[in-house]
Parts: structure tokens; C-alpha cells; sequence
């Protein structure tokens, strides 16, 4: 883990001074703040920094909203972007008020407020934000399978009993594919019908193979040793479990435990050592308990936006020691 001064210098040259002269808090995030991390995790870093006071009072298109270095994994929110997230239970940005003591960097004394009411950022809407990223990863793992399953290869045209080029412009058929082919069969007759049902296959066939490839092209060579000994993305499997295992324990503990208690098995996820049938079944099992949880979790609906500000006004007030209203 490098020091708060290590990160910083890594950020791009162009990173506006006050990112790094007015950061309040610097985490190890990802696996190392799950408590899941091996010898080979990279390390992720994620802050948030202060900024100038006008920064309240403008609308403007080149407010600051965060510094991002993706070579070295960093990512540097602006308080105002870090508490509108937050306020949003947003799953990867409300974890970091709830992570273990071990994985923070730097935390400036006023962070400690922040810390001391980070209840105020937890409501109802855990239940959406933390399951529709679960179910988004189930997406991913179902389509990877898929493709593991039963590689692609790039249609053509012929097969589709198409000729070499489309007989109309390129704008006229993307709309009569985005029509798509049922209307068309009711719609239109004769060899013309044919024709735009089969371009609309090809077209969404096509598009299928270049997800595909990107996706195949663009694997990190460790995570496709492990898909391909696996026999589907045991990582997003494991990120899946975590988030609705998460979003129960909002429900039930009123809190989120970033360091996991189950990183073991969450760990044995990652390596493969249950069957994709097993974890989808999981999966099911625990999303199917969330709505009868958050319905007797006694929680706010929603966050109460006006205590958020009113924090959020107080921090800028007492970091640099002017008066606001």
C-alpha cells in the first residue's frame, strides 16, 4: 500500500492543485477493502477531496466532479459528485464510510464527521442500487457463459441469403431494422419483406460477434485462464453474491460491512469452486428475500437530503473557516 503522498504524485500533472493539497480521505478500495485480496490484486485507490467554496454556487460545465489516473487505478471524487453518489446509494461509492480502518491511507480530522454520520446515506434505495448492480453483473456472467459455451464467428452475409451489399441506403435500413421484423411481416409483402427480415438478423447478429470479440479481444489473460478452467466468470460471480449478501445486511443491520465476513467463501466463488448452476441458483435465492427484508427494515425510503446538505455546508464552513448561511 503506498502513502498518501505516493498516490498523489502518481495523478496526471493537470490534476488541479487543490485535489491533492485538499484531500480529506484516501482509501485502498476494491478487493483489499473486501478483504479478499491475493498476491496478485492490483491495488485501487479512491479519495475524496475538498474544493473551493464557489464550487457550491455554480452550475457551470467545467465544475470539478473528480481526477482519475486508470493507469494507476486511482480516482479522486470531488466532495460535492462524492455526496451527491452517496446520497444516491450508490453501491461502489458508499462503501468507502464503511471500510475498515486498515485499508484507509489518509483521513483528514474533518473526514471524521463525515464517518460519524454515514448513516444518513443509507435508505431503501439499497434494495435497486446494490441488487440492479448484482443483477447487471448476472448479466455479464450469463452472456460470458454463453460465449465460453459456444464461440462466435463472424456471420456473413451469404447466409443470410444477402447480397454482398445492402440494396438501400445505410440510413433508411438502420430504420426499418430498428422498426424491427414484426412489424415488417405484418406490414409489408413479397421479397422486399424477406429481404429487410434477414438484414435485421444479420445486423443483430453482427452487432452479437462485435460484443463478443470486444470482449474476448480485451480479457485480462489471467481472468480468461480462470473463466476457461471455470467455465464462466467466477469473478463476477463472486462481485454478484457480495453486493446482495450487502444489501441484505443494510436491510437487517442498518449498516454495510465493506470488509467481508464471508470472504472466504466469497474467495472460493472467485476460484471456481462451485458450479455455475449452483451460484445462479444463489443468486436467485438471495434477491428473492430482499423485498420482504427492506419492507420490514424500518428504513427511510429515501435519504434525507436536507440533513446531507446541511453537513455537507457545515464541512465547508469548518474546513475553511467562513460562514455560508
Amino acid at each position: 500500500m503506498h502513502n498518501k503522498d505516493q498516490v498523489v504524485s502518481m495523478l496526471n500533472s493537470s490534476t488541479p492543485s487543490f485535489v491533492k493539497d485538499d484531500l480529506i480521505f484516501l482509501v485502498l478500495s476494491g478487493s483489499h477493502a473486501y478483504g479478499m485480496a491475493t498476491a496478485e490484486s492490483d491495488l485501487d485507490y479512491r479519495g475524496i477531496c475538498m474544493v473551493p467554496p464557489h464550487s457550491l454556487f455554480t452550475t457551470s460545465i467545467d465544475h470539478f466532479n473528480q481526477a482519475e489516473d486508470k493507469t494507476n487505478d486511482i480516482t479522486i471524487y470531488s466532495i460535492i459528485k462524492y455526496f451527491r453518489l452517496a446520497a444516491q446509494v450508490n453501491p461502489n461509492i458508499v462503501e468507502l464510510l464503511f471500510v475498515d480502518p486498515s485499508v484507509i491511507v489518509y483521513k483528514h480530522p474533518i473526514m471524521d464527521r463525515i464517518l460519524k454520520n454515514n448513516n444518513l446515506f443509507i435508505s431503501q434505495k439499497a434494495m435497486h442500487t446494490f441488487s440492479g448492480y448484482a443483477v447487471s453483473q448476472l448479466k455479464r456472467v450469463i452472456g460470458h457463459k454463453r460465449w465460453l459455451d459456444n464461440p462466435l464467428v463472424m456471420p456473413e452475409r451469404k447466409d443470410y441469403n444477402l447480397p454482398a451489399t445492402a440494396k438501400i441506403g445505410k440510413e433508411k435500413l438502420k430504420a426499418l431494422i430498428t422498426i424491427g421484423s414484426e412489424f415488417l411481416s405484418e406490414n409489408l409483402n413479397g421479397p422486399i419483406n424477406e429481404y429487410i427480415v434477414n438484414e435485421a438478423r444479420y445486423h443483430k447478429d453482427m452487432q452479437e460477434y462485435i460484443r463478443y470479440r470486444q470482449w474476448k479481444d480485451n480479457r485480462n489473460p489471467k481472468r480468461a485462464a480462470m473463466e476457461a478452467r471455470c467455465g464462466y466468470d467466477s469473478k463476477h460471480c463472486s462481485h454478484l453474491i457480495r453486493l446482495l449478501r450487502m444489501a441484505k445486511e443494510i436491510a437487517v443491520e442498518k449498516t454495510i460491512h465493506t470488509k467481508r465476513p464471508d470472504a472466504k467463501f466469497l474467495l472460493d466463488i472467485r476460484n471456481g469452486k462451485y458450479s455455475y448452476d449452483y451460484i445462479v441458483k444463489l443468486a436467485e435465492e438471495e434477491e428473492s428475500q430482499l423485498k420482504e427484508l427492506y419492507s420490514k427494515s424500518g428504513l427511510p425510503y429515501t435519504v434525507d437530503y436536507k440533513a446531507i446538505d446541511n453537513l455537507l455546508l457545515s464541512i465547508f464552513e469548518e474546513y475553511y473557516n467562513i460562514k455560508l448561511k
